[in-house]
């Protein structure tokens, strides 16, 4: 009797587990779309002390999407775009070694989103000439 409630339990618990793995990823995913028109707004802001702070804030927002979905090419082409917009709309003039090590992250997000894009994979390798 112990050791059938002990299974129960343990697929109880295992169920719970990959339902809410799946629950994080369809909100990771769906949060995609979303980004898009979130990123358009951020465009449109006009007071400048907000947009940045609000950039800032998405970019954290982004990576922790990314974490729960690595594999979504959507969110990394949001990552590599708003890690380019951030570093270059409030930056690239007074702060360069920040905004360098900015850049470099949008263009590690932008090759992860080419590499997981069929038909970019193989040319995600070759050499500059040939990609």
């Amino acid at each position: 009797m112990k050791r059938k409630v002990r299974s129960t339990l343990f697929f109880c618990a295992l169920a719970a587990s990959l339902a809410g793995c799946t629950l994080k990823l369809a909100v990771a995913r769906s949060a995609a779309g979303v980004l898009d028109d979130t990123m358009a707004a951020l465009s449109a802001e006009t007071d400048i002390a907000q947009g940045r702070e609000a950039a800032a804030s998405l970019l954290v927002l982004l990576e922790g999407f990314i974490r729960s979905d690595p594999e979504n090419p959507a969110l990394r082409r949001a990552a590599a775009q708003a890690y380019g917009s951030f570093s270059f709309g409030f930056l690239e003039k007074e702060e360069p070694d920040r905004a360098r090590n900015l850049y470099r992250r949008g263009l590690n997000h932008g090759l992860r989103a080419l590499r997981e894009t069929p038909g970019f994979a193989r040319a995600v390798k070759a050499d500059l000439p040939a990609f």
